[in-house]
């Protein structure tokens, strides 16, 4: 009997350990030497900010693009919450034209 329960321990354990490590861990964020205080309206592009996109501890620089921004930035002065979303995972950060 007790080994029935010590093998039934075991393999609980063994099936455990190894759903967890089938699960990824991803995160997205800004790259903070490519986002400026502030941009020109007339002059500003989206390109010029890069995304860091890591899973697994790999990492991947993506250009931002307008179309994997979740809602349209308006484009006139101030600042305005962008949330960027790539592979799932999203980002918020703040964009201010002057």
């Amino acid at each position: 009997m007790k080994k029935t329960l010590w093998l039934a321990a075991l393999l609980l354990l063994a099936f455990t350990i190894a759903a967890c490590e089938d699960e990824s861990e991803a995160a997205l964020e800004v790259d903070p030497a490519t986002l400026q205080e502030s941009y020109d309206l007339e002059t500003f592009e989206y390109e010029s900010i890069e995304l860091i996109y890591t899973e697994n501890g790999e990492e991947e620089r993506i250009t931002l693009e307008p179309d994997l921004l979740v809602s349209r930035v308006p484009e006139e002065s101030g600042s305005h919450l962008a949330v960027a979303e790539y592979e799932g995972e999203r980002v918020n950060f703040l964009i201010t034209f002057e």
